[in-house]
């Protein structure tokens, strides 16, 4: 018996070394390769982000479901939490964009998905939240055009809940993300930059 708790403390204290697990959001650097560590979302900030959301304006409509998953392993000798999803977005009542069929498609990596590559951000990150609590935190998370990866802009989600409606405030912001594109590409995403409010589903 002494033997085997031996092994099991020698077994725990070996995995306990190879997998480190640092938080998300804070100070220390991050996605250090072959560090064996473990990216962790520790407060649950994704958590809230998870669900089916939409927006509605007249004949005009955008939804968005986001998904989180647990310890990505890209092969760089460390794993990551995750937020990502799709969206469709509908204007005058024509549907200009749907990649919500992605969603649930396992072949598709999670940082491949039309919104991705997240980060927890602090209050004072731009643009700022002047009516956000001091230690309020909110998410920027990248958003692509359906047809051209090239082209993104940048969602800055804050969520509320407003007397048992469970809402995201959105601010769509250019990504910025443009190469050189042919005569009569898109030169942004279908979605009009600006403020969104969208409402749990």
């Amino acid at each position: 018996m002494k033997k085997i708790l031996i092994i099991a403390l020698t077994i725990t204290t070996v995995n306990g070394m190879a997998q480190q697990i640092v938080p998300l959001f804070g100070d220390a650097d991050i996605y250090i390769s072959n560090s064996g560590h473990y990216y962790k979302d520790v407060d649950n900030d994704f958590d809230k982000f998870v669900g089916t959301w939409k927006w509605i304006d007249n004949s005009n409509s955008w939804t968005v479901v986001l998904k989180k998953i647990l310890q990505i392993d890209d092969g760089d000798g460390y794993t990551y939490d995750a937020l990502y999803g799709e969206y469709q977005y509908i204007e005058n009542g024509i549907e200009k964009v749907n990649t919500l069929a992605n969603i649930n498609d396992s072949n598709i990596h999670p940082l491949s998905h039309k919104i991705s590559n997240p980060l927890i951000i602090a209050n004072h990150h731009l643009p700022q939240c002047l009516d956000c609590e001091v230690n309020e935190r909110r998410i920027s998370i990248t958003i692509e055009h359906p047809n051209f990866s090239q082209i993104t802009g940048e969602l800055i989600m804050r969520y509320r809940n407003e007397g048992g409606v469970e809402k995201i405030y959105l601010n769509i912001l250019d990504g910025q993300g443009k190469f050189t594109l042919n005569e009569g590409d898109p030169t942004n995403i279908d979605i009009p930059l600006g403020e969104y409010v969208l409402i749990k589903q």
